[in-house]
């Protein structure tokens, strides 16, 4: 350990701060800030927005770190039709409403394909659910109990909690696999 931080002293590199979480590997009780980052002076006045992140803890021991920067907004994104959305009751139901309800309201084709898009997308959103935020919105809840359980013992209830809320991500994690199936079949 001592000729690494020889190492890091002769390049004049120091600890990156870690944010939002403590710790980063736990076992059982234990836990501990293994993962770490260096970065030097000119680095960090080259990229002066980039942050170190703790993520929330996946199924591994360890909890992800991540160098993160403001992301630029690139505008809506297109919307695809996702098979999964097959699986959701009424869906049948749902597409034929709204292609009646254009039919009715508009004459022009052009104008008749483009609302579906908008329709579904709203849809989504709104009703199936924005996959991905439901399952960081899990992670959150997941990462935020499992930093209570790192100051004392959660209850029964509370691990009752938990363990919804890690069924609740296992399902939700399942979707979205089947979602990034069927993009990696689109080129």
């Amino acid at each position: 350990m001592g000729s690494f931080c020889s190492f890091a002293n002769n390049l004049n590199l120091v600890e990156i701060n870690l944010t939002g979480k403590c710790f980063t590997w736990k076992s059982g009780n234990s836990m501990r800030r293994i993962d770490k980052a260096l970065g030097s002076c000119h680095w960090f006045q080259k990229f002066p927005q980039l942050s170190l992140i703790g993520l929330p803890k996946r199924p591994s021991d360890h909890k992800p770190i991540v160098f993160t920067a403001e992301e630029p907004n690139w505008g809506p994104k297109p919307i695809r039709f996702v098979d999964i959305w097959w699986s959701w009751p009424k869906f049948n139901k749902v597409v034929k409403g709204f292609w009646s309800e254009i039919s009715q309201s508009h004459t022009s084709l052009a104008v008749k394909m483009k609302l579906p898009r908008h329709k579904l997308n709203d849809w989504n959103k709104n009703v199936f659910g924005h996959i991905d935020h439901t399952i960081s919105t899990l992670r959150w809840s997941i990462d935020a109990w499992d930093n209570v359980a790192e100051n004392r013992a959660l209850s029964e209830s509370e691990l009752e909690i938990v363990q919804q809320l890690r069924s609740n991500l296992r399902s939700s994690s399942s979707r979205s696999e089947c979602i990034w199936r069927q993009k990696s079949r689109i080129s």
